[in-house]
């Protein structure tokens, strides 16, 4: 289908849908109110309308006028000859030109409304009632009015079961809960609650007792070598109990070293 710029420019449809000028022009103005009629009930443009009935009018005087000329003697005219024939020149000059000025505004429309369907496809059809999902019934088998396209209804979805609850242990190790003393858990403690390497756990273990125990939590990443974005995840589950003192060293003797000469 073309555009409507297609069918504008298009000379050859211009022509057909141009073929309304014919009625006043080849009826010397007595159809002209046909030609208008055509368009105006088209389109809706009511100053169509108006103009269809005023050419109506001119038409049935025009008519009138035509029967009235060669009333007199041949080869004499009267003055109602005259009048007659101006009419009629007059109405069919301005039913002409009236109808060739509003030729550019209906090819216009038609150019957009070339696809329209015809009002006899545009007929509401009957609705098709939906299918009974129970299938049909029986006055509709024994009448004979039962679709033959029925079909049963599609099964439900199947229901969906809750998975079966892990093991304690599992569930405690894979996600802990509760915060975690970093200066008294052991190795294998640390890495289950926290979710460390074992090799990391290891290696906190020991800068701990390297230092004598954590003061600030911040030291497990600075010291321990926990990385930060393990860090920033198991920070608020850290705790730090005061840390151990060291033993006591030994006291010295009071006895000297003997020299054996």
């Amino acid at each position: 289908m073309n555009t409507p710029a297609e069918n504008l420019c298009d000379r050859s449809w211009r022509v057909r849908n141009s073929a309304w000028l014919l009625g006043p022009i080849l009826s010397v103005g007595l159809l002209t109110w046909a030609s208008l009629w055509y368009v105006s009930r088209k389109t809706g443009r009511a100053d169509w309308r108006r103009a269809t009935q005023a050419f109506g009018v001119a038409g049935a005087v025009l008519f009138v006028s035509i029967l009235t000329l060669g009333d007199g003697k041949k080869g004499t005219s009267t003055p109602g000859d005259t009048v007659g024939a101006l009419i009629m020149m007059v109405v069919w000059i301005s039913s002409i030109a009236y109808c060739v000025r509003a030729n550019r505004p209906w090819l216009i429309w038609r150019a957009h409304h070339t696809g329209d369907a015809a009002w006899y496809a545009t007929a509401a059809a009957t609705p098709t009632p939906p299918p009974n999902p129970s299938g049909p019934s029986v006055d509709d088998v024994l009448l004979g009015s039962a679709s033959t396209a029925w079909a049963p209804p599609p099964p439900p979805p199947p229901l969906l079961r809750p998975p079966p609850p892990r093991d304690a242990a599992t569930t405690s190790a894979a996600s802990p809960a509760g915060p975690i003393d970093a200066n008294r858990s052991n190795a294998a403690d640390l890495s289950v609650q926290l979710g460390l390497a074992p090799e990391a756990a290891q290696r906190l273990v020991a800068e701990r007792t390297r230092i004598g125990g954590f003061t600030h939590v911040d030291q497990l990443m600075t010291v321990g070598g926990v990385p930060p974005h393990v860090f920033a995840g198991i920070r608020n589950r850290i705790t730090l109990s005061p840390a151990a003192p060291p033993p006591p060293k030994a006291a010295p003797s009071g006895r000297g070293r003997r020299l054996d000469l």
